[in-house]
């Protein structure tokens, strides 16, 4: 801890003689950060991704919805009754 209590006094007199610097580094720091913050805040609340992620995902021929667990079965819905064609490559 005497280490500790040896530096943060330097510090403490460093800060308490060059007030300016000091305080320049701070905005210099906290400035970008916050603009970066407002920027990510703003871009998430303006675009509507569920809607965008709708249009990507709404292409789709068909669905199949799985149910996991003891009894694990899938469901097949799409325009083949029998199920999705065969894998033709």
């Amino acid at each position: 801890m005497t280490g500790w209590r040896a530096a943060l006094r330097v510090a403490r007199r460093s800060v308490r003689r060059h007030l300016g610097r000091s305080l320049l580094v701070i905005a210099l720091i906290a400035v970008p950060v916050a603009g970066a913050t407002v920027t990510d805040g703003l871009v998430r609340t303006m675009s509507d991704w569920e809607v965008d992620l709708d249009r990507a995902m709404g292409t789709a021929d068909a669905r199949i919805y799985c149910r996991v667990g003891r009894r694990a079965r899938c469901q097949w819905s799409g325009p083949f009754p029998d199920g999705p064609p065969p894998n033709r490559t």
